[in-house]
């Protein structure tokens, strides 16, 4: 499981959203919309998985 992080709009910060799930549900989520707001600059942010940064969520391990 990994806490799925997004970058702030204004001040480029990574913000937690709040959403830990595995690389399997990220893949299967829909485009709904989230807000979340950034702790560094107070910016209120809308966010779908689109925006999620993919460096916080650990790929599976490949099989051989």
């Amino acid at each position: 499981m990994a806490m799925l992080k997004i970058r702030c709009e204004k001040c480029k910060a990574l913000i937690a959203t709040g959403f830990d799930v595995s690389y399997e549900t990220y893949r299967a989520a829909t485009l709904t919309q989230h807000s979340t707001e950034c702790p560094n600059c107070e910016h209120l942010q809308t966010w779908t998985f689109d925006d999620v940064d993919r460096s916080s969520i650990p790929q599976p391990a490949s099989k051989k």
